[in-house]
């Protein structure tokens, strides 16, 4: 039984930005650095920089539990990785492959996604639900992608 006492969100924008601060936060520890001037919120039609990674929020459901108004919620929320450096495409996809793996591993690393001092859990349990290595065109340049989809779970209550 979750941890009521503990305020939980059910705004999917609320989740995408602590996933944010939590990677800017992890970056040094990557194996492919990523400048922190490289991690955005929300999905970019042009990648300004190499690597990127980009944070979205996505697809919210709701359903009723049992008691007092209370609402169990499933957030998804999105994670990009955009690499694209001029060598060996063998080593780029490597690469690209390797910072979405270091990105589920920091995230598995908090279930319930505490802010970067380790406080103030917002959801009752996350997990990269999907990982999806892939290619993507952005203006003219071929990306090697990684495509993630981070489920979380919270309970809240409605209003009375």
């Amino acid at each position: 039984m979750p941890n009521l006492t503990t305020p939980q969100t059910d705004a999917g924008s609320v989740v995408a930005n602590r996933i944010l601060d939590l990677l800017k936060a992890g970056s040094p520890n990557f194996r492919l650095p990523v400048p922190l001037a490289n991690f955005y919120y929300g999905d970019q039609e042009q990648v300004p920089g190499d690597p990127v990674v980009c944070v979205e929020a996505g697809l919210k459901g709701r359903e009723m539990h049992a008691t007092q108004n209370r609402t169990l919620n499933t957030i998804q929320t999105s994670i990009f990785v955009y690499h694209a450096r001029m060598q060996q495409i063998q080593l780029t996809r490597l690469e690209a492959d390797q910072l979405g793996e270091d990105i589920e591993q920091l995230l598995h690393a908090n279930l319930q996604l505490k802010d970067v001092n380790g406080n103030n859990p917002i959801v009752i349990h996350g997990f990269v639900q999907e990982f999806d290595p892939t290619y993507v065109f952005r203006t003219g340049t071929l990306y090697r992608t990684v495509r993630m989809t981070h489920t979380a779970t919270t309970m809240t209550a409605l209003a009375p």
